[in-house]
């Protein structure tokens, strides 16, 4: 990892993206369906997915000259400005050598893991309710009345 400074911006790029998106949501509250809000947010994916703009730039969002005058100040290299080509190596040439490059592949494994492990449940949470049967209406009706909450349809699924 060569570049720390250009992977930092990224994800400070990333966070001011999902930063904006959660201020859009509370402004929409209720208002957008969940269509739109997976619209919203895929957003921010696609910024993760491709982290390098073209020709260097930051994608999204230009950050100012002071993050610049940060990164020269707490590394005493006030010769170049930083420009984000492709902060993370998609295909390393050598073998990670510090603790932080073992701890960066880490990290990325435990990413890959885990998302891995949330599709999985998600499929098998749509199959399990494909195959479930409708029921439970007259609890949902007096649950939902109750609280002044919309109606959502309601699934048994044998084992939950």
């Amino acid at each position: 990892m060569s570049d720390i400074w250009g992977f930092l911006l990224q994800t400070l790029t990333a966070s001011g993206v999902a930063v904006l998106l959660l201020a859009v949501k509370w402004m929409f509250r209720d208002k957008l369906s969940p269509r739109w809000q997976f619209a919203a947010w895929s957003v921010l994916v696609l910024l993760m997915l491709l982290p390098a703009g073209r020709g260097g730039r930051y994608t999204l969002l230009n950050w100012p000259f002071y993050v610049e005058v940060l990164r020269a100040w707490l590394t005493g290299d006030y010769s170049v400005l930083t420009r984000v080509a492709a902060p993370v190596p998609l295909f390393p040439r050598e073998m990670p050598h510090t603790l932080w490059d073992w701890l960066f592949v880490a990290y990325l494994a435990g990413c890959v893991f885990f998302l891995g492990r949330y599709f999985l449940s998600y499929f098998r949470l749509r199959l399990a309710l494909k195959r479930g049967m409708p029921g439970g209406e007259e609890q949902v009706k007096r649950v939902a009345t109750q609280y002044g909450l919309p109606r959502c349809r309601s699934v048994k699924v044998e084992g939950l």
